[in-house]
């Protein structure tokens, strides 16, 4: 954990990690969460510290939060400041079932809690306890990457299948030299990524896969293709091809993932000065 540690004193906020359990990653999620409900919670899921034994209060601002994840929907008006506060509410409101062992499940919900003062936009944010098991005290079977490559796809497909991905990818050089083959029965892989509304095929693959494969390529620090697998005339199976980028392509992809962000950001000034 020496790594995690390093990492997470990094002054840039987007290069905290994202740490979590890979159980808790693979297993099929019934929560639903918009592509800005899922940045809320990588974003509260970075705040956590190595050293935590236990949840502690997570403030910050609206201001710190829409700077950090580029979100342009949001800026200082009361009808946009009560959108974000309904988007926290939102994700507080949904859980998800995780098998714990073997037939036994349990019912996760992401936040318990929200303070939110009206004078400066300050949050304080108590992640739930039902879902320390999977963030808090990993030794081992985690899954860790910068939540820059989280917030820098726009798609929740794109975040979805981003983050299953990753948690087949151990962090060490090593692997950026090691290709990885994950393999999906199609029904299941629909159920990772909530996309089960998707019964044609074709729709499923341009409108999820693809989309994804594009996003995940270009502005993070894992390459990623797929291919169909057809034993007959139906396609049963996808199975990825991944790895680990080399370290000058990780560069490349952090400074595209930036300026991605950044021109959200900059996109949200621009029509503020319009008004």
């Amino acid at each position: 954990m020496t790594k995690f540690l390093t990492e997470k004193k990094q002054i840039d906020p987007r290069s905290y990690l994202v740490v979590q359990a890979n159980d808790f990653i693979r297993h099929p999620r019934t929560d639903k969460l918009s592509a800005l409900e899922a940045n809320i919670a990588y974003f509260l899921i970075s705040k956590v510290k190595p050293e935590d034994y236990d949840f502690l209060q997570v403030t910050f601002t609206i201001k710190e939060f829409c700077q950090i994840c580029g979100t342009d929907e949001f800026n200082d008006s009361g009808k946009n400041y009560r959108g974000i506060k309904d988007a926290l509410k939102s994700l507080a409101d949904k859980s998800a079932w995780v098998e714990v062992k073997n037939g036994v499940h349990q019912l996760v919900r992401w936040v318990d809690t929200y303070i939110v003062t009206d004078r400066d936009g300050t949050i304080t944010a108590t992640l739930s306890q039902s879902i320390k098991p999977f963030l808090l005290s990993l030794s081992d079977h985690y899954s860790q990457a910068e939540l820059r490559n989280y917030i820098a796809l726009k798609s929740i497909y794109s975040k979805r299948l981003y983050d299953l991905l990753r948690s087949y990818i151990y962090s060490g050089v090593e692997n950026t030299r090691r290709y990885i083959f994950p393999e999906f029965e199609i029904s299941d892989l629909k159920k990772q990524l909530n996309a089960e509304n998707y019964t044609n095929f074709k729709d499923f693959r341009v409108n999820a896969l693809e989309r994804a494969k594009n996003e995940i390529n270009a502005v993070t620090d894992i390459e990623m293709d797929f291919e169909h697998i057809k034993p007959g005339r139906k396609v049963t199976h996808i199975r990825f091809t991944l790895k680990l980028k080399s370290p000058p392509d990780r560069l490349t992809a952090m400074i595209k993932a930036n300026k991605l962000i950044e021109c959200s950001n900059t996109k949200k000034l621009t029509a503020q000065k319009k008004k």
